[in-house]
């Protein structure tokens, strides 16, 4: 099992809460929230499709299944666009937090919009924008119709094969790959942005933006590349054409759709070979995200002609590399980049698509040396604390790259000044510490990437501590007697005597308990640490922290950042 990854919370889990309102909408932090749940909104819907898509391929869901009805994929989708729809609200509609009332909203004018959503290919996105409720109905529509056209090239041609099969790991590492990077690419660049609406970068996005975008992008690339060309490059684990399946093998579609990738070149082409996959795939994500991108910071960057086929555009053509051509040096081996862009420059401002300069040579993970491209490398005792992405928290994936942990685990820090409880209006019940190993571990999926960077992922909890009873507490206890561990109710069930002369023992009423009690059955339930022993005006009290539900939210792994 991999391991989990501590973050220290200050304050651990706050015993008051003191929710200041907001009188009146700010642009600044309305910009910022349209862009960081505009990216979230396309993170969300992307993995639901790509889950539902992948169950599809295995078999697991008829061929015939519509992923956008089908009842996980579009929960989670609808889930997903309420949050927006809320948050959005909240931050830009004033003083009632509803959008479209007159009393403090961000006008769509001082957030950079104007009286019309920019549309998306020519499609059903040009409704008029009055309010915040508009912005977030055109964000959800372009997201939403570039997930559905992205998952449409990725997935609906794959001919139905063997979920053992060469073929089909070959398709479900395409999707996977291809959903994997727009998230990545989503999340970078609304991270950018974020900095760039603060005044502490400068746009457009992803250059110069934030000086780690562009890398962040740069790597998420590489690593689909070689993730693709691992899983459908035959013996070799390559892009070369040696022993690779050919489009037609996999049940690609044998053309690459007429999109330009704004700035940069026409996805347009034919289909035959590995190589053209990895290119039209590619192609297609960074087109498809770049568009949901700007139409989120009108006040960034203009809506791209490319993005829109009803505008003018000057389209040029795309051209590719071979594949990867490795040239051994000294033992090690490296690669030619699969895709080289020639940015041909439009009417408008923005800046080209960055080049792709790092590419990891596919297939020779496990070879003994530690390679470019890779984060990590077992067979040459490279570990993740010692490689690219230092923690010692993240194992060392088969290939090669740093797989995101399955759990994280909160900690109440009780010599950090802002840990300490200040209880009440006088100082009688103030500057009291928290408990020390207080802990609490959570479970982690739907992560931006199955390797590092992480991203945001969804958490959910409480579970076991993973060093429970060996270092850290098992805080998975009966509450009608905390010095029993459970796992199940049944444990708690049969009533024993607490405290006394025969603690333990088997009872059904207190006076089979002398010097104690016989308390009623118990459930099993998740504590947060030991008693917190309290003391105010002289007056003592031993406080027990206990969960009364289950914990929900998401937790950004490469920040830090947690919100429930």
């Amino acid at each position: 099992m991999r391991s989990p990854i501590r973050i220290s919370v200050g304050g651990a889990l706050a015993l008051l809460m003191i929710a200041a309102s907001v009188a009146h909408a700010e642009p600044t932090r309305c910009k910022a929230t349209v862009v960081r749940n505009a990216a979230k909104f396309l993170q969300s819907k992307a993995t639901a499709v790509a889950n539902c898509e992948r169950d599809i391929v295995l078999g697991r869901l008829p061929g015939s299944t519509d992923c956008h009805t089908e009842t996980r994929a579009a929960a989670a989708i609808a889930k997903a666009a309420d949050r927006m729809r809320a948050k959005i609200a909240g931050a830009c509609g004033g003083a009632d937090q509803v959008c479209g009332t007159p009393d403090g909203d961000d006008a769509p004018g001082a957030i950079g919009w104007g009286a019309v959503c920019p549309n998306f290919e020519n499609g059903a996105c040009g409704m008029a924008v009055a309010h915040c409720g508009d912005v977030v109905e055109c964000l959800q529509c372009i997201s939403g119709a570039a997930i559905d056209q992205a998952a449409s090239l990725f997935y609906d041609g794959f001919a139905p094969s063997a979920p053992s099969s060469d073929v089909n790991r070959c398709q479900r590492e395409i999707g996977r790959s291809a959903i994997a990077f727009m998230r990545s690419k989503a999340l970078a660049l609304a991270n950018c942005w974020t900095s760039v609406n603060l005044g502490r970068a400068t746009g457009p996005c992803p250059v110069p933006g934030d000086g780690r975008a562009a890398n962040a992008i740069a790597k998420a690339e590489a690593r689909k590349v070689t993730n693709i060309c691992h899983a459908c490059g035959g013996n070799d684990g390559r892009c070369d054409g040696v022993s690779d399946l050919t489009a037609a093998t996999i049940g690609f579609a044998s053309s690459c759709p007429a999109v330009t990738v704004p700035g940069g070149a026409s996805c347009a082409g034919g289909i035959t070979t590995l190589q053209d996959i990895v290119d039209c795939v590619d192609c297609v994500a960074e087109f498809k995200v770049d568009c949901a991108d700007r139409a989120a910071v009108p006040w960034g960057a203009a809506y791209p002609a490319e993005c829109n086929l009803g505008m003018p555009v000057t389209t040029p053509t795309r051209t590719a590399t071979p594949a990867t051509t490795a040239t051994p040096t000294s033992g090690a081996a490296t690669a030619t980049p699969t895709v080289t862009r020639t940015p041909t420059p439009t009417a408008t401002t923005l800046a080209p698509t960055p080049t792709v300069t790092q590419t990891p040579t596919p297939g020779l993970c496990g070879n003994g040396l530690f390679d470019a491209g890779e984060d990590c490398d077992a067979s040459a005792g490279v570990t993740c604390q010692a490689g690219a992405n230092t923690s010692a928290a993240f194992t060392c994936s088969p290939t090669c790259q740093c797989a995101c942990p399955t759990k994280v685990t909160f900690t109440g820090d009780a010599n950090d000044p802002a840990s300490v409880l200040d209880t009440g209006w006088t100082g009688i019940s103030h500057r009291a510490p928290i408990i020390s190993n207080g802990e609490v571990t959570l479970a982690l999926s739907g992560c931006s990437g199955i390797n590092r960077p992480c991203g945001v992922c969804t958490i959910s909890g409480p579970i076991a501590n993973p060093q429970a009873g060996a270092g850290q507490i098992d805080n998975h206890r009966c509450t009608n007697d905390q010095s029993r561990r459970c796992t199940t109710d049944a444990t708690c069930t049969p009533r024993s005597c607490f405290g006394g002369a025969n603690h333990g023992a088997t009872c059904s009423n207190d006076s089979q308990c002398p010097g104690g009690t016989c308390p009623a059955a118990g459930t099993c339930q998740w504590f947060f640490g030991s008693n917190l022993p309290l003391a105010a005006g002289g007056v003592t009290t031993c406080v027990v922290n206990r969960f009364n539900g289950s914990i929900s939210g998401t937790a950004n792994i490469e920040s830090g950042q947690s919100s429930n």
